[in-house]
């Protein structure tokens, strides 16, 4: 029954733990890399996407809607040459390019072309590169350029409107939630940036239906992070998908000047709020040392949990942890050598340290509560005060627990905007089910039931914000 009772709260506690993973990965020049990071949530696919989009729907309408039209174009190839010719537009996973040049059609292997540069009915200049050594490769279009980054929007298909700009088509699909109902997903396009000095193109967002502004600007400073000042102007400002090109022309990873320029003026930025929105939707990584303050009896060993913690609003936060811990038990064997005369029954007896043993205890913990986010420049000061729930078990001992839990975090925002941070908190450990070991907690009424004593907890916190 015990071990029953302790394993639903610790799969319930194992249920609320997130977690986040950021790929990157090197690419060579001429030869850009992407590697898809697309989150689960739940879903599955039940029947191929409807249109626009890919798969099978997406090569049906593009053979009853071709797009036959040709356009001028400069070919430049992986080799360094390049070469005039009409173009069909390639589409997202065009594999052979069809060129035209002096009447004679012949097809080139998209493997061995960089990028092609089309020259539109407007008179602008459309550039679309071929991502290559990518699990698929795609074709995508350049949206902008500055002198140490490029952007790129990658869609299903790809048309030129009669005013030269570029039209995308997009994917739909039908899905099914968590809870067996279907939804569709509108058409959305990946929007990418791509890093000169280190070779590496990465995803921002997805902008089309359900564009996030806040993902778009957590995205691109991510990705940008070694220009901080631009970035944090870029919070700022609240820059939206917009003025992609004008923080693209302005990202600069050598800047070493104080005052920021922006299109080659200087800015007056915004003064900084003493109570922080830096930490609304973050995620900080943490390791908590344990310390117990045993009163009576030395019942609560040192531990250690790993976590992580959120602030869903600004002054509301949560963390989730899991960990080991040290716990003494009443020990019947202990009882009976230092007790014969029990022979097992209900007498009582005096329950002194001598009767107990250790052991090593899973521990998991939750905490909820509120929290006042201080920044003074690069400097953060949160308190915080909440409740705290959690479990120790083992084989030998276990107990669920709850209790105040007051804390003091210290932060420092480093060159590209990671945060370390150390702290110390102060929690209560106030038993819910107070019980011996596994074969007396049941009987309550059990003479030898032993009363676990409430503890005080004192724990140190080292933390992180990628």
């Amino acid at each position: 029954m015990k071990t029953v009772k302790n394993c639903i709260a610790i799969v319930f506690l194992l249920i609320c733990l997130p977690c986040s993973l950021i790929a990157e990965e090197k690419i060579t020049p001429n030869s850009m890399i992407v590697q898809d990071s697309v989150a689960e949530n739940s879903l599955k696919v039940i029947e191929e996407p409807q249109f626009p989009g890919g798969g099978k729907a997406m090569t049906e309408w593009l053979n009853k809607n071709p797009n036959n039209a040709t356009y001028p174009c400069t070919v430049f190839f992986l080799n360094g040459s390049k070469k005039s010719a009409n173009i069909e537009i390639p589409q997202a996973r065009t594999e052979k390019v069809r060129i035209e040049t002096e009447g004679i059609s012949t097809s080139i292997s998209a493997d061995s072309i960089d990028r092609i540069a089309i020259q539109t009915p407007a008179g602008n200049t459309l550039d679309f590169y071929y991502l290559h050594n990518t699990k698929r490769k795609v074709w995508v279009y350049k949206k902008c350029e500055g002198a140490n980054a490029s952007a790129y929007i990658g869609a299903a298909a790809y048309e030129i409107n009669k005013d030269g700009t570029p039209h995308f088509i997009g994917v739909s699909a039908r899905i099914q939630n968590a809870n067996g109902k279907d939804s569709i997903i509108q058409p959305s396009f990946p929007l990418y940036v791509y890093r000169k000095k280190d070779n590496q193109l990465q995803l921002v967002s997805f902008i089309g239906k359900g564009y996030e502004p806040a993902a778009f600007r957590e995205g691109i400073s991510r990705i940008l992070k070694d220009d901080p000042m631009l970035c944090e102007y870029l919070h700022e400002q609240k820059w939206d998908y917009e003025d992609l090109q004008n923080f693209i022309e302005n990202y600069n990873p050598n800047r070493k000047e104080k005052q920021l320029t922006v299109n080659g003026k200087a800015v007056e930025r915004k003064l900084q709020k003493l109570i922080t929105e830096d930490l609304n939707g973050k995620v900080v990584f943490f390791i908590d040392y344990l310390h117990p303050d045993n009163k009576v009896f030395s019942v609560y060993g040192n531990g250690l949990n790993i976590g992580i913690r959120t602030t869903v609003v600004r002054f509301f936060t949560g963390s989730v942890g899991i960990g080991y811990g040290k716990a003494q038990y009443v020990d019947d064997k202990k009882v009976n050598g230092k007790y014969p005369d029990l022979g097992g029954g209900w007498q009582f007896f005096e329950v002194t340290q001598d009767v107990f043993s250790e052991t090593s205890c899973f521990n998991a913990n939750v905490f909820l509560g509120g929290q006042i986010p201080f920044r003074i420049q690069r400097i953060y000061l949160i308190p915080a005060a909440g409740w705290n729930f959690g479990t120790l078990w083992s084989m030998d001992f276990a107990t669920n627990y709850h209790g105040l839990q007051l804390s003091f975090d210290l932060g420092y925002k480093m060159k590209y905007g990671n945060i370390l941070f150390a702290g110390l908190n102060f929690r209560q450990m106030n038993s819910l089910e107070k019980k011996s070991d596994a074969d007396n907690w049941v009987y309550r009424s059990h003479p030898r039931f032993f009363k676990y004593p409430d503890v005080d907890v004192i724990a140190l916190r080292v933390g992180y914000k990628f």
